[in-house]
């Protein structure tokens, strides 16, 4: 008898222990889980769960637009915002001595007055050092004064290869007559390069501007047809090198 109730005690034991240890792997993972489900889901990332799965957007750049300042001569053209460097400055553009840009006098180019250059040759033509006043009362002074005496004038000078232009203004003094017409002609190495007609004490000043480069002989030559000591005249008149 108390051999039965021995085997019956242990056969219960066992029962037990088998019942203890019957618990799978897979139910204490499911187990945990579930537990995982009653927290913070960011305690949980980086741990292996399925929010670890969820995708990051990609960081979205923007790209800077400059708004770039004029650049000029001496000035470069730079972002208004950021102040990089967009563009070198354009540098002098110097057309016969003067800036096409800013008017900057080309500081190479050293004028030189037409009275210094020697006269080849000449007739009714002389430089005059007093003051006149033209048509519409300016005054005038350093001019060359070609009078018309029924021939016409002209005036013959040596540029000797050292020039490159020839500029000046053409203007008639208040004293002459009501139908004088002048006729202006500019020669370089008796090549026409400058022509002007019909000109009267009417008439706005005229600029003008040659090109000698490489030029030995000027030569102005005013014809006019008017009365005897009407005259026409050049003011201004310079050479740069």
């Amino acid at each position: 008898m108390l051999k039965k109730i021995i085997a019956l005690v242990l056969s219960m034991v066992l029962v037990m222990s088998f019942c203890s240890c019957g618990k799978t792997t897979e139910n204490k993972e499911d187990e945990k889980y579930n537990k995982a489900d009653l927290y913070d889901e960011n305690d949980y990332k980086g741990k292996g769960y399925k929010d670890d799965l969820e995708e990051v957007p990609d960081e979205v750049t923007t790209v800077h637009k400059h708004t770039p300042t004029e650049a000029t001569c001496l000035v470069v053209s730079e972002c208004e915002e950021c102040g990089e460097v967009l563009a070198d400055a354009l540098g002098h553009d110097y057309v016969d001595g003067i800036c096409s840009r800013c008017g900057d006098v080309d500081p190479d180019l050293i004028p030189v007055g037409l009275d210094k250059l020697f006269v080849i040759d000449s007739k009714n033509y002389s430089y005059l050092t007093s003051p006149i006043t033209d048509s519409f009362g300016n005054s005038h002074t350093n001019v060359h004064n070609f009078e018309y005496i029924w021939d016409g004038s002209y005036a013959i000078f040596n540029l000797n290869k050292e020039y490159s232009s020839f500029k000046g203004s053409i203007v008639m003094p208040t004293t002459v007559t009501m139908n004088c017409e002048a006729a202006i002609t500019i020669y370089v190495d008796d090549v026409i390069k400058y022509t002007k007609t019909g000109y009267t004490k009417i008439d706005d000043k005229v600029d003008f501007c040659v090109d000698v480069d490489e030029g030995k002989i000027l030569k102005i030559e005013i014809t006019s047809a008017g009365w005897s000591g009407d005259q026409c005249c050049i003011v201004n008149a310079q050479l740069t090198k």
